[in-house]
């Protein structure tokens, strides 16, 4: 049995989240169009999904660009390290409030 990396397992995980939130989006337009009373139920699960993924994501890039897996300048280094913080901030934020 081949030992699988957890840079594997980590994509993998991202996969799963992104297809649960594609999921909570069929979920969504479902409870608009047939169930109206399940709507906000519904959304939470979609926010919690897209959150979760948008923040795999930004680890996924801290990962990339600070372990000098892919060579690029200083100044893309730094814009792509403030970009993903700014998206780790910003679905944090949006988890709590």
């Amino acid at each position: 049995m081949q030992k699988v990396s957890p840079y594997f397992m980590f994509i993998i995980l991202i996969f799963v989240i992104k297809l649960l939130f594609f999921l909570s989006i069929l979920r969504v337009i479902y409870a608009k169009l047939f169930n109206k009373g399940d709507i906000n139920r519904a959304k939470e699960w979609k926010r919690l999904f897209e959150n979760m993924f948008m923040i795999l994501m930004a680890l996924l890039i801290f990962y990339l660009f600070q372990k000098d897996t892919i060579k690029i300048g200083k100044e893309e280094h730094l814009l792509f390290t403030m970009f993903a913080t700014v998206i780790v901030l910003n679905a944090v934020q949006e988890m709590v409030l």
